[in-house]
C-alpha cells in the first residue's frame, strides 16, 4: 500500500465513489472519463486508477489496449473505504449476452449486453445490424 496524504485520500475517495456508482449501474468507467468527472485533466485518470489499485480499493480485470478501456471493479476493502457495500439488485446474476452469447455477470434484470460488447463502435453508435445476432 502507498502512503497517502489527507488531501490525496479525499481525492481518491471521490474517485472511488465515482467508479463505484458506475459499477452499480453496470458500466465500467474509462480513466479519462473518471478524471473528467472529477474536474481534472483527462491524463490524470490513469494515475488515479493506479493509486486506487495500490491502495487495494480497485482491481483492473482487463488491461485496455488499442484505445479500449479496461474493466475494473471495486474491492470489498474499497466498498468499506467509502462507507458502504456493493448494492446488488435482487435481479442480478449470470446472463447470456445478446450480442456475443458469452455468459457475464449482469448487474440488473435489464442488463443483457456484456461490458465488452458495450465498448464496440456498433453498440455505442446504435448501429446494431446483422452482425449482431441473438444467440439461441
Amino acid at each position: 500500500m502507498t502512503r497517502i496524504t489527507g488531501y490525496k485520500r479525499g481525492v481518491l475517495l471521490r474517485a472511488l465513489r465515482v467508479i463505484a456508482d458506475a459499477e452499480v449501474e453496470g458500466r465500467s468507467l474509462p480513466a479519462r472519463d473518471l478524471a473528467t468527472a472529477l474536474g481534472m485533466a483527462q491524463n490524470s485518470g490513469h494515475g488515479l486508477r493506479k493509486d486506487l489499485v495500490d491502495e487495494g480499493w480497485l482491481v483492473i480485470h482487463e488491461q485496455g489496449g488499442g484505445g479500449r478501456p479496461s474493466r475494473t471493479s471495486v474491492t470489498d476493502t474499497g466498498w468499506e473505504a467509502i462507507g458502504g457495500r456493493k448494492a446488488v439488485s435482487p435481479h442480478a446474476g449470470a446472463r447470456k449476452c445478446l450480442c456475443c452469447g458469452r455468459v457475464f455477470e449482469s448487474a440488473w434484470a435489464g442488463n443483457r449486453i456484456c461490458g465488452n460488447c458495450r465498448q464496440t463502435d456498433a453498440y455505442r453508435g446504435n448501429g446494431l445490424d446483422g452482425a449482431y445476432q441473438v444467440p439461441l
